[in-house]
Parts: structure tokens; C-alpha cells; sequence
């Protein structure tokens, strides 16, 4: 007689004051099939609480779990339930699967703490490249709240190329880095990765422009003038002029105009034609006496 609510009531409640675990989360599984789905998921989530706070079954409550996001796909929390049970049973790759199946649905706030809780499941399976994409997603959501682990993250990412001696994604992972720390506030930081990584690649053109922008926007002019003279000594064409002018700029702005000399001769002497290069050189020379 298993509608039989009375027959039903002293069996739970004998396998509760008896301690029988294992058989009450089995029945309150079988329960929740009769049951309709808010209240199936209610039945299913204890048991599945059962399972791994008292019997230390995770895998078991997972499977619970799955069922229970049968019924409710569109319960967020059950997701994150069940993954995280799959990974207390040491199931990381199949916790990120079941994350990323349900962010095929997910919209709104809920895609931010599924994205996060994805990128922390590649974190421990070694997959840093993709958790940095995770963060970087849940941090369109959310920018303010998800900062501080997209740094978390693409510092071990960076971390690990440079292990790995792989420099293009440290030198991707270096940059997204600095520009993140500076657009927080933390412009020091930012700073001493991008200082870093021109130290160890000098002719890299991208870093020193950016350092030319930071510097300036915090009014470090011999940083500027430094950057600018190297930038114009490693392009070409219109780019180099640029360079050049900036570090004259930048140098006059200390009050040194002629420490911008030698870097606006060598591009003049590359390049003669060009009016305001000339005019330039001109003026450093009056102002340097």
C-alpha cells in the first residue's frame, strides 16, 4: 500500500529514530516519483543532503541531484548542487559538464555564479586558458564582483605559461593583467607586469604603448619619455615620428628638453622629410640652449 500516508509516516519516522540512513534517503527518493516537482525536488534535495552529510555518499546524492534537475532545469541551486557533489566525489571533469550543459539555458544572474563555479572546476583540473574565459565572461556580467578573481585567475594562467615557457599566452595573460589591475585602481601593480614583461622583451611595441598611456595618465613623465624613445627606436614609418614627439613632449614636461635630442636626431636622420620632426628638433635645440 504505498499511498497509504499513515503506513508511510511510521516507516520514516522508525528509520529516523533508528538511524537508518541509507533506507530513509532510499524512501524519500521513491517518494518524490509520486510527488509533484516542486515538492519532488524538495523530497529529493534531503535526500540527497543524506546521502553526503551523513552517509559521506556523494556520488550517490549526484545522482539524486540529477534527477531532482529533471524536474526543475530551471532551478540554478541545483545545479550548482549537483556539480559541486560530483566534484566532493572527485568527479571534477563531469562537474564542469554539468555546469557547462546547463549554461546552454542559463541567462541572467545565475550565469554569473555558474561561470565561476565552471572556471573553479577547470582551475583544479589544470585547464587555465579556459577558466580565464569562464571569468572573463562572468565578468561582463559582473565587473565589479567578479574582478578580483579574473586577477586570481589570469595570475595563474600567466603563471603556468611561464612554466611552461609558452609566451604568447604569458605575454596575452600579462597584458589582460596589467590593464585590468590599472582599470581597478591598482595602477602600481598593473604597472610592475607591464615593466616585467618589456624587460624581457624589449622590441614588444603593444606593452610600451600602453605603458606610454598609463604613465601619462598618471602624470610619470620620465616613464613616458623612457617608453616613447624606445617605441621610436623599434617602428617605422609614421609610428616612429609619433614616438619621437611624445618623448620630446615628455621630456619638456620634466623640464629636460634636451635629454629628447639623440632620440629626435636618430629618427630625423631616418626620416628628413618630415616638417614637424624637423621643427621639433629645432625647438628642443633653442630650449636646450
Amino acid at each position: 500500500a504505498p499511498d497509504d500516508q499513515a503506513i508511510h509516516d511510521r516507516l520514516e519516522s522508525w528509520y529516523r529514530d533508528h538511524e537508518q540512513w541509507a533506507e530513509l534517503a532510499e524512501l524519500m527518493t521513491r517518494d518524490a516519483e509520486r510527488l509533484p516537482d516542486d515538492a519532488a525536488v524538495d523530497r529529493l534535495r534531503e535526500a540527497a543532503s543524506t546521502y553526503s552529510n551523513v552517509l559521506g555518499q556523494p556520488l550517490k546524492a549526484a545522482e539524486v541531484l540529477r534527477k531532482a534537475r529533471q524536474r526543475a532545469p530551471h532551478v540554478t541551486e541545483l545545479v550548482t548542487d549537483h556539480a559541486a557533489a560530483l566534484a566532493a566525489a572527485g568527479e571534477l571533469d563531469a562537474a564542469q559538464r554539468a555546469v557547462g550543459d546547463a549554461l546552454a539555458t542559463v541567462e541572467g544572474a545565475g550565469r554569473t555564479s555558474l561561470l565561476l563555479l565552471r572556471a573553479s572546476f577547470r582551475q583544479q583540473l589544470g585547464d587555465d586558458a579556459s577558466a580565464v574565459e569562464d571569468l572573463t565572461d562572468a565578468y561582463e556580467l559582473d565587473r565589479e564582483g567578479v574582478a578580483d578573481a579574473l586577477v586570481f585567475g589570469l595570475e595563474r594562467l600567466r603563471g603556468r605559461a611561464e612554466r611552461d615557457s609558452d609566451l604568447p599566452t604569458e605575454r596575452t595573460a600579462t597584458l589582460r593583467l596589467a590593464q585590468l589591475l590599472t582599470q581597478h585602481g591598482e595602477v602600481e601593480r598593473g604597472r610592475g607586469f607591464l615593466v616585467a614583461w618589456i624587460e624581457r622583451d624589449s622590441r614588444d611595441a603593444e606593452p610600451l604603448y600602453l605603458l606610454c598611456d598609463l604613465d601619462e595618465s598618471i602624470g610619470h613623465w620620465d616613464g613616458v619619455a623612457a617608453a616613447a624613445t624606445r617605441l621610436a627606436y623599434i617602428t617605422e614609418g609614421e609610428a616612429q615620428v609619433q614616438a619621437a614627439l611624445r618623448a620630446a613632449a615628455a621630456a619638456t614636461q620634466v623640464g629636460r628638453p634636451a635629454e629628447a635630442v639623440p632620440v629626435l636626431e636618430v629618427v630625423y636622420q631616418a626620416q628628413p622629410g618630415v616638417e614637424e620632426l624637423r621643427d621639433k628638433l629645432r625647438e628642443v635645440y633653442e630650449a636646450a640652449g
